[in-house]
């Protein structure tokens, strides 16, 4: 610093200074107050340093009796400086005033500096006009002495605003904090933000508390990271779910980009089960094993038996009911769910055929999804009767509601997606696998809408060209069963699952409420 500047360092209402000089250098800083009154100023720059030195300290009225209009200065540096906080002041004298003896005004200029604690610093330079009357000079009063840009009747405000949220929906909301609750806490804790960064701005306003001017500011500069859930997808899907007392959950997926547009429980579901839940898939699973017998040579007009009941591999089978429909197509076979078709067409294919079929569609592929925990499921190989009941979805089989609902994308998209909940957040895969080809997802195609036309799932008929397959899936000692439904219309696939729900209707209407709040 250079001789001849001045420079105090206050805090809020500091009592009072000691002075150490230096050189020319004027350091004030707090101490206990003195019993012995302080002289007053005579000098043009006396004056000048006491008003800044009273005014920074907080003492309004002592810095107003050193105006040459006390009565509006003292209320007016009052409001003033009860404006931005903390008010830890600096005021430093850049040019002290140089009058002749002759002279009656006299000019001193300053660099003024607010701390604002966690915000920063706010400086600005400034000056302080002063008058002689006879031998006594007085700071000539106008606010222009706290801020050039003050105007008489204004006062400063500091104003804390949220900044842009560091997190919002593909929608650009930012989400709530009851908002999607099975991801948006894990995502949070992987992106390290909160609800917003802190902006701040001072700012004059007038008497009726209007803003006139920002005088200084800071946005936030925070990256905002877009979660590629939707508002109205994963508002349906919630709601959905929480229609039914029973543990249930739903999760939706865009198969285009692989953006995960909904995963939603119920409370009756605890964790994250709609992401790394396993269960046994039930006849949801003949999506994959149609793939298998597809890739093996058949098609959809491949005819098979449908009996009510029968032994495969040394294991009993039985459809839903029994029914029984004779000798039909695969496709009706599909359609209609017939378990016993299902087994037997497991004994003709390759051991690993089912396990490539499933990979190929999404299942048994390890994705690693920042900010969530996620499984797909998990496909044994084997032989026998193991492989007979895991081509309808029961053996030794498992799958997730994430699982499933990558299974439909894939369908819907004819290749794996990958699955993203963040943009810009990469999703690790493990390891390559081989897509399914053209003419296998035409025909799972052709036979996932034949369920809604005439099969198993009518009652998604009304809700467009809705693709699909049902699921009855039993566990435990086979006295109770999970009810599924998996499938896509248009851009949207989805997998539900209701626990304990008995059979795949439960399940069909939890789809229905979803599907019927996004038309």
């Amino acid at each position: 610093m250079r001789a001849g500047t001045r420079r105090w360092t206050l805090v809020g209402g500091a009592l009072g200074a000691t002075v150490l000089v230096v050189a020319g250098v004027v350091t004030l800083w707090p101490t206990e107050p003195d019993s012995a009154p302080t002289p007053a100023p005579t000098t043009a720059n006396g004056v000048a340093e006491r008003f800044l030195t009273t005014f920074a300290a907080g003492k309004a009225q002592e810095a107003a009796e050193l105006t040459d209009d006390p009565a509006a200065a003292g209320p007016a540096l009052a409001e003033l400086r009860s404006g931005p906080q903390p008010q830890l002041v600096t005021v430093v004298i850049t040019e002290p005033a140089t009058p002749s003896p002759e002279a009656t005004e006299a000019r001193v200029k300053a660099n003024y500096g607010w701390n604002l604690g966690s915000r920063g610093t706010w400086a600005y330079s400034g000056s302080v006009e002063l008058r002689r009357t006879g031998d006594k000079w007085l700071v000539r009063w106008t606010p222009t002495v706290v801020h050039p840009k003050l105007a008489p009747g204004q006062r400063l405000a500091l104003k804390d605003t949220d900044g842009k949220p560091t997190l919002v929906d593909r929608d650009g909301n930012a989400p709530a904090d009851d908002f999607a609750p099975v991801v948006l806490p894990g995502v949070r804790r992987h992106l390290g933000v909160g609800k917003g960064a802190r902006s701040w701005r001072i700012v004059t306003v007038d008497g009726a508390g209007t803003e006139v001017e920002t005088l200084e500011g800071k946005e936030s500069a925070s990256r905002q990271n877009v979660l590629t859930l939707g508002t109205a997808t994963q508002n349906a899907a919630q709601n959905a779910v929480n229609h039914t007392s029973l543990p249930a959950m739903a999760v939706a997926i865009q198969p285009s980009t692989g953006e995960i547009l909904a995963v939603a429980q119920n409370a009756a579901v605890p964790g994250t089960r709609a992401l790394n839940g396993l269960y046994p898939p039930g006849s949801t699973f003949k999506i994959a094993t149609a793939a298998a017998a597809l890739a093996n040579g058949a098609s959809t007009a491949t005819r098979l038996p449908c009996p009510g009941s029968s032994r495969v591999a040394g294991r009993p089978v039985r459809n839903d009911g029994g029914f029984d429909l004779g000798e039909v197509t695969l496709s009706k076979a599909f359609a209609a769910s017939c378990n016993t078709s299902f087994a037997q067409l497991m004994t003709t294919l390759p051991d690993n055929a089912l396990r490539e079929a499933a990979a190929s569609l999404g299942v048994g592929v390890d994705f690693t999804v920042p900010g969530v925990t996620t499984l797909t499921g998990k496909v044994p190989g084997g032989d026998g009767s193991s492989q007979a009941e895991n081509g309808f979805g029961q053996g030794t089989v498992l799958a997730t509601p994430f699982g499933m609902a990558v299974m439909a994308a894939t369908v819907a998209r004819g290749s794996l997606p990958t699955p993203v909940l963040v943009r810009g957040e990469t999703t690790g895969v493990e390891g390559k696998r081989k897509a399914p080809s053209k003419a296998v997802i035409d025909s799972l195609r052709s036979m996932m809408r034949e369920v809604v036309t005439g099969g198993t799932a009518t009652a998604l008929s009304r809700f467009g060209a809705v693709r699909g397959k049902t699921g009855t899936a039993q566990f435990g000692d086979g006295t109770s069963s999970h009810g599924w439904f998996v499938g896509y219309r248009d851009d949207l696939a989805f997998a539900v699952l209701v626990e304990n729900g008995e059979s795949s209707s439960v399940a069909i209407t939890v789809t229905a409420d979803f599907l019927g709040a996004l038309r």
